[in-house]
């Protein structure tokens, strides 16, 4: 089964480059009708058509992210989405190497050099000062993922917003600076435990003052041990620097309280920029007073893609419901039940993912009849992920049926030999994350492009996973990790 001029979008981040967008229809606006549903499709049970792809792997492979912008918002910016330890990163720029910003070994093995546009240029300049007073390069570790998401060496590092950075350090020996290979523990005495590196107190304030006082990011967090920040602190004092600097540096560097004392390296962290707050970031933890914060544009946000509801075009009204279900509320869910009904099957889907993210477990039986009336198997697949993501005592007679149905070729109605099942494939579906935060775990699955088929077997599968998902819990992943 082939979809035509339009991609499959069962998440916010939709994957591919979209279809031009077709022009305004006259009088577009105000005045455009209500969704109304799609005239009926060929005869089939609607527990036929789902996905089956013959390679999971490749398609990621050749799979890119998008966000869902609303008009006037610059199109390609970077976007942190949620929080640190649950969200994703849209367009993540890239942290590139130069004389004075280098990534080390380990770490750029991993490709974790990605981060907002705000925290690439925060650390590109602490770069610049350090190499400029000094003619040595900075060293950074992890950033996160191109797409953001989990990374096995912390638990946050998420949306983009976090980097770890290592100290400066003097070789013990001969007292010149030394080329880390690593993140190196420092011990009180400011020695490494094999006493070969020593903690470079003047040159480690450099990068921490350059830090404070850059203004094109709003720094929250600069983590690090009770010990070295100690010793940061007294070296400022003493070569006299600006009392409102050091003021700043000792309420920005602070050891964590519930994590490894970060004895190692310097974990920086930025607060939403004002496009991040409008797509949906949120800021846990402290507010400093001289924090720059824009929770305001969440809400106007929300009201923008409110209005755009109405637009003509399917590409605006699937942007519109993907992003209420990032930065809207419970005021938005019906109309994603009513959207549930519009003609486009991408806004279709997108509406299933909005009710996931912001209802409860009282919209289950509309989305159950939607699925009742479905033909499209992108939107079935969204149907199903959505089911099982909000639960509740219908939910459970849903899947019954559903496993039962898929299980027998008498109550379906056709031959089972009619539908071609191919035990190798791999399938890959549409739908929810793997991260148990709403509203990521709903908007924020990669969906790939490829042409979809008709596979009982896949709605099976896809049917358990849906069943499992309220069951996901990783609250007690690795809380106290050092970060490597």
């Amino acid at each position: 089964m082939r979809f035509g001029g339009w991609f499959p979008v069962a998440v916010l981040l939709s994957l591919g480059c979209s279809a031009p967008e077709p022009p305004p229809a006259p009088h577009a606006g105000e005045n455009v009708p209500p969704p109304v549903a799609p005239a009926p499709g060929p005869t089939s049970d609607p527990l036929m058509p789902l996905l089956d792809l013959p390679s999971a792997e490749a398609a990621m492979a050749r799979a890119t992210s998008s966000f869902p912008f609303l008009e006037g918002e610059p199109e390609g910016a970077s976007v942190s989405i949620g929080d640190t330890t649950h969200g994703r990163l849209a367009n993540g720029r890239e942290l590139t190497e130069s004389a004075s910003l280098k990534i080390l070994p380990r770490q750029k093995e991993r490709d974790l050099r990605y981060g907002t546009e705000q925290l690439v240029a925060l650390l590109s300049h602490a770069g610049t000062a350090l190499f400029e007073k000094t003619q040595t390069p900075l060293w950074v570790g992890n950033l996160g993922r191109r797409d953001g998401g989990d990374i096995e060496w912390s638990v946050s590092h998420n949306a983009g917003r976090d980097a770890d950075v290592a100290f400066c350090y003097r070789d013990v020996a001969t007292g010149k600076p030394a080329t880390p290979k690593d993140l190196v523990q420092i011990f009180q005495d400011g020695l490494s435990k094999d006493k070969t590196l020593a903690f470079d107190t003047a040159r480690t304030w450099v990068v921490v003052k350059a830090l404070v006082e850059f203004q094109g990011a709003s720094l929250q967090y600069l983590f690090i041990s009770d010990a070295l920040k100690k010793k940061l602190l007294e070296h400022a004092r003493t070569i006299k620097e600006p009392a409102a600097i050091i003021e700043r540096a000792a309420e920005l560097l602070r050891q964590p309280g519930a994590a490894a004392a970060h004895d190692d390296h310097l974990h920086v962290r930025v607060y939403c920029s004002q496009m991040d707050a409008a797509g949906g970031c949120r800021d846990q933890g402290v507010v400093h007073p001289f924090a720059k914060t824009f929770e305001a544009e969440r809400e106007k946000a929300a009201g923008k893609a409110r209005k755009q509801l109405a637009d003509a075009r399917p590409t605006r009204r699937r942007r519109a419901l993907l992003r209420l279900g990032l930065v809207g509320d419970a005021r938005d869910v019906p109309a994603g039940l009513s959207y549930l009904a519009d003609p486009a099957p991408e806004v279709r889907v997108a509406a299933s993912e909005l009710v996931a993210a912001l209802g409860k477990d009282e919209h289950t039986p509309k989305l159950i009849d939607r699925f009742q009336v479905e033909d499209d198997s992108a939107v079935l697949a969204a149907l199903v992920e959505s089911i099982g993501f909000l639960g509740g005592k219908d939910a459970g007679v849903f899947f019954r049926d559903v496993l039962l149905a898929t299980a027998s070729a008498e109550v379906l109605g056709f031959s089972a030999k009619a539908i071609p099942l191919d035990a190798a494939t791999a399938p890959y579906f549409l739908g929810l994350a793997s991260d148990p935060y709403p509203p990521m775990r709903s908007l924020l699955a990669p969906t790939p492009v490829v042409d979809l088929t008709f596979d009982r077997s896949a709605l099976q599968r896809l049917s358990v996973r849906a069943v499992r998902h309220r069951g996901v819990d990783r609250a007690d992943r690795g809380a106290g990790r050092r970060a490597r």
